[in-house]
């Protein structure tokens, strides 16, 4: 899979994460719960065209809630065809903008830890609606993101 932990830093990260913290109201504002099921794929890199693993075009990522809009679900199947299934608990919804929306998740199981040695937890930051980055909570003061993830098929499925 493609290198999720290119961050994007500097005054566009710190924008982005200051107006996400903000929660700046609009008139019709992003719904994550509508707008992410489905197709997602990493953006793949200008300088590294060969890294097409977890982009549209090489194994997306599905994206899917429970009934009660509670669990964040994705599934991928890697290069050997094995599926992987990733579940967890939406623990904060953030404000919704116009242009800005997210949740902040912590994967059943997380075994990868933050510099303190707990599990990592990661804001999904939906920056308009068919592209999202991820955010470590312990990135945030840094701003930095991993590289974006645009719907596959560019359309809202409702």
């Amino acid at each position: 899979m493609a290198s999720p932990t290119r961050w994007i830093t500097g005054t566009a990260g710190a924008l982005a994460l200051a107006v996400f913290a903000c929660g700046i109201s609009g008139a019709q504002t992003l719904d994550p719960q509508t707008l992410l099921p489905g197709w997602w794929g990493w953006v793949p890199m200008a300088d590294d065209p060969e890294d097409v693993a977890g982009t549209c075009e090489n194994q997306p990522m599905r994206i899917w809630f429970s009934e009660d809009g509670e669990r964040y679900n994705s599934a991928w199947v890697d290069e050997d065809g094995s599926e992987h299934v990733s579940t967890s608990r939406i623990l904060r919804r953030l404000p919704s903008t116009e242009t800005t929306a997210g949740f902040l998740i912590q994967y059943d199981g997380e075994e990868r830890l933050d510099d303190q040695g707990n599990p990592v937890a990661w804001y999904l930051f939906m920056t308009g609606p068919t592209r999202f980055v991820w955010v470590r909570e312990d990135w945030v003061p840094n701003g930095g993101t991993t590289r974006p993830l645009e719907r596959c098929d560019g359309s809202i499925v409702s």
